[in-house]
C-alpha cells in the first residue's frame, strides 16, 4: 500500500481544521467483561450520536478539545505516528492515564468526519493503529498513535477525490461569492491550477473581502483513494 508523508498528511490537516469537518477519536479501555468499552470523544463543542453498535443502539460521542497532528519517521519523512493532543488543566486526562497505564497498547482509530452529514455511516478519512506512549503534564496531555495505516474511502453521491474539488462552484459549501463586482466566473476545481482554488482564494485577497479559499478546498491532498474498505 502506498504511504503518505507526513506533508501530505498535514496539508489535509490544514484542511479539515474548519466545519464541517469533526474528528471523532475512540480509544479502547482495558476490561475483564466481554463488554466492549472505549473512550469516544469528537471534536466539537457539542456531543454527537454518530455509527451504531452492534445491536443498532447509536453510539454517543462526548464533546472534548483535542488536536491531530502527524509525525514522521527521520529516515523516509513516510508517517508511522499520529499525535493527540489536549488540555489538561483540570487533570482529567491524566486521572485516566493513571488508571489504565497510559493506554499503552490499546488500540485506537481516528475518524473524519462530515459534521453535516451525520446520517452517512462512512468516515471520510480513518487512521487506526495503538497507543505507543502517553504523556501528561499540568497543562497539556498526549497520546501517539503508532503503525498507524491512513485509509480513505469512496462511497455512493460523496467520492473522495485527491486533486478535485466536490463543491458547487459558488454554491455554501464553496463559499466563493461569484455575484461580487469582479468576481470569478469560473473554476477548473483544481487546488492549485491557473484557475483553482488558491487562485479564488488570491481574488478574494486583492478585492479586500475574507479569504475563504483554499480552506473551503472540496478535495483532499495526498489522500489516496482506496475502495472495499469498512467504516
Amino acid at each position: 500500500m502506498k504511504k503518505h508523508t507526513r506533508e501530505q498528511v498535514e496539508t489535509i490537516l490544514k484542511l479539515t481544521d474548519s466545519a464541517p469537518w469533526l474528528w471523532l477519536l475512540e480509544v479502547a479501555i482495558p476490561t475483564t467483561s466481554t463488554t466492549e468499552n472505549a473512550l469516544r470523544l469528537v471534536r466539537n463543542p457539542k456531543g454527537i450520536t454518530w455509527g451504531v453498535f452492534n445491536d443498532g443502539t447509536a453510539i454517543a460521542w462526548e464533546p472534548f478539545p483535542f488536536t491531530v497532528s502527524a509525525l514522521a519517521d527521520a529516515s523516509d519523512s513516510t508517517l508511522r505516528t499520529v499525535s493527540v493532543s489536549c488540555a489538561n488543566v483540570n487533570r482529567e486526562v491524566q486521572a485516566i492515564f493513571e488508571l489504565y497505564g497510559g493506554l499503552i497498547g490499546q488500540r485506537a482509530v481516528l475518524r473524519l468526519i462530515d459534521g453535516s452529514d451525520l446520517s452517512s455511516p462512512y468516515p471520510l478519512w480513518k487512521i487506526t493503529g495503538e497507543v505507543v506512549s502517553a504523556t501528561a503534564t499540568e497543562k497539556a496531555a498526549s497520546i501517539e498513535i503508532g503503525q498507524a495505516v491512513i485509509t480513505s474511502r469512496s462511497f455512493p453521491g460523496a467520492t473522495i477525490v485527491r486533486d478535485h474539488c466536490r463543491h458547487k462552484y459558488g454554491g455554501t459549501n464553496c463559499g466563493y461569492d461569484t455575484t461580487r463586482s469582479g468576481a470569478l466566473q469560473s473554476c477548473d476545481f483544481s487546488l492549485d491550477g491557473d484557475n483553482g482554488c488558491i487562485a479564488h482564494g488570491d481574488d478574494e485577497d486583492a478585492a479586500g473581502v475574507t479569504r475563504l479559499h483554499p480552506l473551503r478546498f472540496g478535495g483532499f491532498p495526498g489522500v489516496i483513494k482506496q475502495t472495499g474498505l469498512g467504516a
